[in-house]
């Protein structure tokens, strides 16, 4: 078979094949060109736009098939746990409880399960979100009350940082797995724990106490200290020697190949199911020596079509204060290396428009 190249992916050709709307990587005036077919077009632009919908709809499917996705998955580490109860509640059509473990609450919500969390509930399954930032009211989503576990919180992280550390000293698993939330729970899931709350030398205690489903939202769990590698290809040995101490998130000294081994044997001595939403992540998790005897589960994430309808856009609209004539153009704004903004940039740079546009 091939051998594993992270640099080798074009996310389009995975999530929407449509060769009209793809460019070859690094031909910006192919971009631009397509960008100005769209936004010139109309007729071209709505049908490719449905095109994308049906694309979209047949490969990644709606949220209710993610659902199952994961309702069959709960059910497999249920299964393989000496869970009992849970297996027993399960089986009798009693609701199973799912502790979802986040580093935010809003931010990426489509991703961490908080979106899907009435329909769960109609599959049988009551999800309730634990996060270390939280922003709304939502007394569904739990936090960290405790101000003096904030203040260990930030001093933690300053040594860390100094130190070159990464997900090493955090105290915080231990509160969690006194809370009532934690306790009751039959399956725990866990989403981005890298954003400094969280010590994966707790890891082991943790899978111990509670049948665990991780899902994978970049490949920090796989490097050294890096969320993406890029054209490096240390991950795949032990890290060591990292050409980029600076790529998110920075070491102030290599550590890399230190926090490599930590991870694989906080790895080793916990059970955990992996969940990734990408084929790309699937074959770069299944070419990591981190994770040579766990069980992956792709899951693209569902489109939810009554959410993102040309009905709502009017109301959007005017909600926003857009005006009617004025196409949208949207991409993530993030002045980072990962989420392509200069590219985005160099690209409007280059068309021309006839109508009112609004980013």
């Amino acid at each position: 078979t091939k051998p594993f190249n992270q640099a080798d992916w074009n996310p389009a050709e995975e999530f929407v094949d449509i060769p009209e709307l793809i460019a070859s990587r690094g031909r910006f005036d192919e971009w631009s060109s397509i960008l100005s077919s769209l936004i010139e077009d109309k007729e071209y632009r709505q049908r490719l736009g449905k095109q994308c919908q049906e694309t979209a709809m047949r490969q990644n499917g709606s949220p209710e098939r993610m659902i199952r996705n994961h309702e069959h998955i709960y059910e497999r580490v249920l299964a393989n746990s000496t869970n009992i109860l849970s297996l027993r509640k399960m089986g009798e059509g009693m609701f199973t409880k799912v502790l979802q473990v986040n580093g935010y609450e809003s931010p990426g919500r489509r991703f961490n399960g908080l979106s899907i969390t009435p329909l769960l509930k109609k599959h049988g399954i009551e999800s309730r979100h634990l996060v270390w930032e939280k922003d709304t009211q939502n007394p569904e989503v739990l936090t960290f009350e405790d101000g003096w576990t904030r203040k260990i919180n930030r001093l933690v992280n300053r040594v860390e940082r100094a130190a070159s550390l990464q997900s090493v000293l955090y105290p915080n698993a231990a509160h969690m797995m006194k809370m009532p939330a934690f306790k009751e729970a039959d399956i725990l899931h866990l989403h981005i724990i890298h954003s400094g709350y969280f010590s994966l030398s707790d890891l082991p205690e943790i899978t111990k106490q509670k049948p665990v489903v991780w899902t994978l939202h970049d490949p920090w769990a796989m490097t050294g200290h890096c969320i993406y590698p890029f054209e490096c290809k240390r991950w795949m040995n032990e890290c060591g020697k990292c050409p980029d101490l600076k790529t998110h998130f920075p070491l102030l000294v290599d550590t890399t190949k230190f926090l490599f081994n930590y991870k694989r044997q906080a790895y080793k001595k916990s059970k955990f199911d992996i969940i990734v939403a990408s084929k790309w992540m699937r074959d770069m998790v299944e070419a990591s020596p981190l994770f040579e005897d766990v069980t992956i589960h792709q899951i693209p994430f569902g489109l939810d079509l009554n959410f993102f309808s040309p009905v709502a856009s009017p109301n959007a609209r005017k909600r926003f204060g857009i005006s009617e004539d004025a196409l949208v153009i949207c991409f993530r704004s993030v002045p980072n290396e990962f989420k392509g903004l200069p590219y985005i940039i160099q690209a409007l740079d280059r068309i021309n428009a006839r109508q009112p546009v609004c980013l």
